[in-house]
């Protein structure tokens, strides 16, 4: 739905503040998501934005992080954002462990996927 929204040529670095708002309100008020919805397309846009990173398409400064935009939610403090710094102290760990452990922990991390989801996923599914 992120590319749906975007166009699936669009690059991260024309998406603007205007686009990210257009965006969330489409979600809000046309598919009738809720925050938490809202929030993991938000996480999946960011993660495709920081693999263009990682692959040298483009430069951070110039695009625009979709973190900033997640929505708040009253869930009892279950759902939460990794901080930037969060984020790099688990990289870091997980780049010491064997590549099957590295695999499994960024998939986890950079897919908001909770364990139980990645476990129950076949070849197929790919």
């Amino acid at each position: 739905q992120v590319l749906e929204y975007f166009g699936p040529n669009r690059s991260p670095m024309s998406i603007t503040s205007d686009d990210m708002l257009g965006f969330i309100d489409c979600c809000s008020k046309v598919r009738k998501n809720s925050p938490k919805t809202i929030n993991k397309k938000l996480c999946a846009l960011q993660t495709l934005t920081d693999i263009g990173v990682m692959l040298g398409l483009y430069r951070p400064e110039d695009t625009l992080s979709a973190k900033g935009f997640t929505l708040q939610e009253n869930n009892g403090g279950r759902t939460r954002i990794l901080s930037d710094e969060e984020i790099k102290t688990f990289e870091s760990v997980i780049a010491e462990q064997e590549t099957e452990i590295q695999t499994y922990f960024a998939t986890l991390l950079h897919m908001g996927m909770r364990p139980h989801e990645l476990w129950s996923l076949n070849k197929e599914d790919f």
